[in-house]
């Protein structure tokens, strides 16, 4: 299949055909990612914007300790990957991995800064999907300062077994303490109530949960 039928081919499927229509196929670079492979790490200079065309990623955050964790491991295809580090002007913030087999459209920066100006649909998909993450991200801080220590550590762990359809699963705890915003000594104290009210069991960084209604509840309860 030669190049051109390609690109269409994922523009049709994801219904991106109008924004991409200033694009010439010499401007995209089509790029195949195994995965656990890295589009790019933090630090890096922001050469391009990348638009995800199949599979998913994972965006990665340093820690002091000089690991690395998730800080949102299902990134759907469809999206754009870089247009915030490009409107700031800044380099790549976090790293970014594959969470599987993917196909990636390398657009290089000259090329988008040129098109949106020129064309407002491919200028409008940029905006549209940094205005959503801007919001989301406001969203989360207000509702990180609005809940409870003990409501956001439930929530983290509802919404990770219903997203993975587990209910017993391992946890990161430097992960866990950065997401829910509270300390280790508190993340403790909160899992230890936890067991005794018959909520979840434990085994170090294994987490059981014996009663999800009470655990998807706890919001209700304070």
């Amino acid at each position: 299949m030669k190049k051109d039928e390609i690109i269409r081919r994922y523009l049709e499927e994801l219904d991106v055909t109008e924004e991409f229509a200033c694009l010439e196929s010499n401007d995209i670079t089509i790029e195949h990612y195994q995965k656990g492979e890295y589009l790019f790490h933090a630090g890096g200079k922001v050469d391009a914007i990348y638009f995800l065309a199949d599979g998913k990623c994972r965006i990665i955050n340093g820690t002091s300790g000089g690991k690395e964790i998730y800080i949102d491991d299902d990134i759907p295809r469809g999206r754009w990957i870089g247009e915030m580090e490009i409107a700031a002007e800044i380099d790549f913030f976090h790293s970014v991995d594959m969470a599987e087999d993917s196909v990636v459209f390398r657009i290089p920066i000259h090329v988008v800064e040129k098109k949106m100006m020129q064309h407002p649909p491919f200028l409008r998909a940029i905006c549209r999907q940094l205005g959503w993450e801007l919001t989301q991200s406001g969203q989360e801080r207000v509702r990180v300062g609005l809940l409870d220590a003990k409501v956001r550590v439930a929530q983290c762990l509802y919404e990770r077994a219903v997203r993975t359809h587990q209910e017993a699963f391992t946890i990161s705890c430097k992960q866990t303490v950065i997401e829910c915003c509270v300390s280790v000594r508190h993340l403790n104290r909160i899992f230890h109530a936890m067991e005794e009210n018959g909520i979840i069991s434990r085994n170090r960084n294994r987490i059981r949960i014996l009663d999800m209604e009470k655990l998807g509840s706890m919001d209700k309860d304070t």
